[in-house]
C-alpha cells in the first residue's frame, strides 16, 4: 500500500503548467512540522482538475492536508543521476480558515452566503 497524508503549509504559490492536451500539472512544496521542532519539505504534484484547483485556490502560507502516494522521480543531468521523492496528490483539503488579503479582509465568499459585517450582532433577532 502506497498512501501518504501530510498536514503542512505551502512554501510558495503553486506553479501550474498545461500539457499539449490542455491538462494541468501543478507543483508546490509542503512544509510539515516534525516532532523534533524541525520542518520537512515535500514536493507535491497535482494533475488535471486537482491541478486546476491548486492554481485557483492555493497560495503561499495556506495550510492544507495532502493525501496521495509517493513516487520516485529519477533523471540524469550532466552525467549524474538524481532522485526526488514526490507526493502525487489525490486529494487536497483546506486545514485553516480563509486567508486574509492584503487589506485585512477575507476572500470574497463564493458559497452563496453574504458576509455579515462586524458590529451588527445586537441587531440580529436570534442573539
Amino acid at each position: 500500500m502506497n498512501q501518504v497524508n501530510e498536514l503542512g503549509r505551502l512554501t510558495r504559490d503553486p506553479e501550474t503548467r498545461y500539457s499539449a492536451e490542455g491538462k494541468a500539472v501543478s507543483r508546490f512544496t509542503l512544509a510539515v512540522n516534525m516532532p523534533n521542532n524541525k520542518a520537512e519539505f515535500f514536493p507535491v504534484v497535482a494533475f488535471d482538475k486537482l491541478g486546476e484547483f491548486c492554481e485557483k485556490h492555493l497560495k503561499k502560507g495556506r495550510q492544507v492536508v495532502v493525501s496521495g502516494s509517493l513516487h520516485n522521480n529519477d533523471w540524469e543531468k550532466d552525467g549524474q543521476k538524481h532522485r526526488q521523492t514526490e507526493i502525487i496528490a489525490k486529494n487536497i483539503y483546506f486545514a485553516d480558515s480563509k486567508p486574509q488579503d492584503a487589506a485585512g479582509g477575507s476572500e470574497p465568499a463564493d458559497d452563496g452566503f453574504m458576509n455579515i459585517p462586524d458590529g451588527i450582532d445586537e441587531e440580529l433577532p436570534f442573539n
